[in-house]
């Protein structure tokens, strides 16, 4: 797996903060409710931080707000060169219309239904997946903030019942629990 350069500042940042509050990996694991390997997989670029966790050592690290930039940053750099764009817009728009035949929209993904569509391009396989992904799922919160975008879906049928990641995979239900959240 190639590493990014957002992925390394943000374990460099977080071993430097650890180190200079005097703290172990596991001491930090524990005032943050996360194990101590995770925060050692972070820390070695073996997994990409997600938001609760920045916010979390963040906060008991007392970087204000540094660790929580360096991800955003992160996001932003995982995302596919052309689609940086559209994500920029989003956050300004208004209104969101998006036409789906064949999948349920980003905005709508649940993390499963998400993986499970990584997975299956075979483009990107185990910890590489976790970078995009986090993107992907980042991009929901303009549907949370204050004053969201009025959003319209239009999909296919098909989009409903078609599982995936196998027969036992995310459908329908994946939009019924995405769609709970901005009901």
């Amino acid at each position: 797996m190639s590493r990014m350069p957002m992925l390394e500042l943000f374990a460099g940042e977080l071993r430097r903060l650890r180190g200079d509050a005097g703290l172990s990996q596991e001491a930090l694991g524990e005032r943050v409710n996360y194990s101590a390997s995770l925060v050692a997989a972070v820390e070695q670029c073996r997994r990409p931080p997600r938001e609760e966790f920045a916010q979390r050592c963040d906060e008991a690290l007392r970087a204000g707000g540094l660790l929580v930039r360096i991800r955003d940053a992160l996001i932003r750099e995982s995302l596919m060169p052309w689609f940086r764009e559209w994500v920029s817009i989003e956050q300004e728009a208004t209104t969101l219309r998006s036409f789906q035949p064949l999948v349920v929209p980003g905005l709508l993904q649940t993390e499963a239904y998400a993986r499970a569509l990584y997975e299956g391009a075979a483009q990107l396989a185990g910890e590489e997946i976790e970078q995009p992904l986090a993107a992907r799922l980042a991009r929901q919160a303009v549907l949370n903030r204050p004053g969201p975008p009025q959003f319209v879906a239009v999909l296919d049928y098909t989009v409903l019942e078609r599982p995936v990641g196998g027969p036992n995979g995310a459908t329908l239900a994946a939009i019924s629990e995405a769609a709970e959240q901005w009901t």
